[in-house]
């Protein structure tokens, strides 16, 4: 076998950067859009406002309070989310004494969102509570104290 022409050399030379030209595009690219993917998860929704209430009307809190009266119908919990970065849930979990007695799914939509959750209110529900609002891998992103009283 003789020696290979020179112009094969460079045709040849061609291809092969070529080919490493497009792997490293496509790899980028197909990284950047995992990057963006994820960066919903690793950034939820970011509570702006949250407070405690005896009612909601026309999407806003009424009498925001944090003692409620036992012999009242519910407990509410109104909040705030801005930025939404992308769609998704956050929980509003009720804890009585630091034991879950609820927990309470909310969808939140970009860019901004706000939604309440109720807990009805029993005479057995006197005593300290404690509400934390969490993004849907458990994280904590804002908690509220409040007691329900006779």
């Amino acid at each position: 076998m003789g020696p290979i022409p020179m112009e094969e050399v460079k045709i040849e030379l061609k291809y092969v950067l070529l080919m490493v030209i497009f792997t490293l595009l496509f790899s980028t690219a197909g990284g950047m859009a995992e990057a963006i993917d994820s960066s919903t998860a690793v950034n939820p929704p970011t509570v702006k406002k949250a407070v405690m209430c005896e009612g909601v009307k026309d999407g806003l809190p009424v009498n925001k309070t944090i003692i409620f009266d036992g012999s009242k119908n519910s407990a509410f919990c109104w909040s705030e989310f801005d930025p939404v970065l992308a769609e998704g849930v956050v929980f509003h979990k009720w804890y009585r004494r630091g034991e879950l007695i609820t927990r309470k799914k909310l969808a939140v939509h970009p860019p901004r969102w706000s939604a309440y959750t109720r807990l009805p209110l029993r005479q057995a529900d006197i005593g300290p509570w404690q509400l934390d609002i969490t993004d849907e891998n458990g994280s904590i992103l804002k908690t509220l104290r409040f007691s329900i009283t006779e």
